[in-house]
């Protein structure tokens, strides 16, 4: 419930600055060490779901659910690979 008012926050801000935000390009990727997680109701943006994935990519890094470097490193390692030969 609170998340899905900042999230109602966000779109009245945008809306305000002229921005409009990519429902198709939004994607929600939750982080959380507890050791007993508790299930998160699905947000809405502009009434249409957000969809939950384990990791993305935010202006060329890799964002995972356990916030680990090693999916940028290899994306890193292998353009580093490909330049070289």
């Amino acid at each position: 419930v609170c998340l899905q008012k900042e999230v109602e926050r966000l779109v009245s801000w945008c809306s305000h600055n002229n921005l409009v935000l990519n429902t198709q390009k939004t994607a929600e990727v939750v982080v959380d060490f507890r050791k007993h997680t508790h299930p998160i109701p699905p947000l809405n943006l502009s009434d249409t779901p957000i969809t939950m994935v384990d990791s993305c990519r935010f202006l060329g890094t890799t964002i995972t659910q356990d916030l680990k470097w090693e999916p940028t490193i290899t994306t890193i390692r292998k353009k580093a690979q490909q330049r070289m030969y």
